[in-house]
């Protein structure tokens, strides 16, 4: 194989989920989020640019868990992240998860095949396209 061509940084362009009904963008139309390689690990970030704030004072004062149930769902479920370890094979990046947001990825393989052309990076998880554009260092 030729050398990895993932490692940097990348910005989110679009979230596409294609459900039954039609294309949802769970994001929102402008999402915001990250995407990092290195030559063995990887972290993303994703949510809706537009996800409301807690009503709530500070994370680090341990008081979000007197945040509404409705306010803690809606943070939940606008934004997600997840990093492991990953594997670069011809057709697919594999995925090996090891911290989440969503519980249950942690400890699976997450096979994604994708494409990279002219530094955007799309990624195909089933039903579902995700695009990111590299962002370059300063």
């Amino acid at each position: 194989m030729s050398a990895n061509p993932l490692p940097g940084n990348y910005e989110l362009v679009s979230v596409e989920h294609f459900a039954p009904e039609g294309v949802r963008q769970p994001f929102g139309p402008n999402p915001k989020g990250y995407m990092m390689f290195t030559a063995t690990h990887m972290l993303t970030i994703l949510m809706d640019a537009d996800r409301p704030n807690i009503e709530v004072g500070d994370l680090l004062a341990g008081d979000v868990g007197t945040a509404s149930d409705a306010a803690l769902a809606a943070a939940f479920n606008s934004a997600m992240a997840f990093g492991g370890r990953y594997e670069l094979h011809p057709d697919a990046v594999h995925i090996h998860l090891e911290v989440g947001t969503y519980p249950n990825w942690s400890g699976t393989t997450q096979v994604r095949p994708y494409e990279l052309v002219d530094g955007q990076l799309s990624l195909y998880p089933p039903g579902w396209r995700v695009v990111f554009r590299r962002v370059e260092e300063a």
